[in-house]
């Protein structure tokens, strides 16, 4: 599998060329259709790149959105959607760093509850529902966000 990298708006963006471009696409859209939740997303997601599931990886204060073909092809708004779920993971977790300054406190991070995890993902698909509804999302998928029960991860089910 041959990859490329693009810019989009300082976002570094890394898979296969064609979903490369979808990505930049898909960013472009959503500068037009919520230009407040790109922003977000230039402020608290470094890099997207192409993967074999959907998820956040924190190193340090890069974040980087892992984004598989699933995700990205469903549809436009549902790629869009999940970049904003995306970013509200990546900004707990800065805000987490903040609050948590010291090397020490970093590493002893306790292991969450499943309930505190569930509660976090609640929040992220909360952002996402608001950002499908402003985005005009086909009703399948606001009904699907709507009934999500935050426990996605323990199903290892990917979005």
């Amino acid at each position: 599998m041959k990859k490329i990298l693009l810019y989009y708006k300082k976002i570094e963006i890394i898979g296969e060329p064609e979903f490369a471009n979808y990505i930049v696409k898909v960013l472009k859209f959503m500068n037009k259709k919520i230009p407040s939740r790109l922003k977000t997303i230039q402020k608290y997601i470094n890099r997207i790149e192409q993967s074999s599931k959907t998820c956040q990886a924190h190193l340090n204060e890069l974040s980087i959105c892992y984004m598989s073909a699933k995700t990205a092809y469903y549809s436009t708004t549902w790629c869009a959607g999940s970049l904003v779920h995306e970013a509200h993971h990546a900004k707990l977790h800065l805000e987490y760093l903040k609050n948590n300054k010291t090397k020490i406190q970093r590493l002893l991070k306790v292991p969450r509850k499943i309930s505190a995890m569930q509660k976090e993902e609640l929040e992220c698909i909360k952002q996402k529902l608001i950002a499908c509804k402003k985005m005009n999302a086909p009703k399948k998928e606001i009904d699907c966000l709507k009934k999500a029960d935050g426990l996605h991860f323990l199903k290892k089910q990917t979005w």
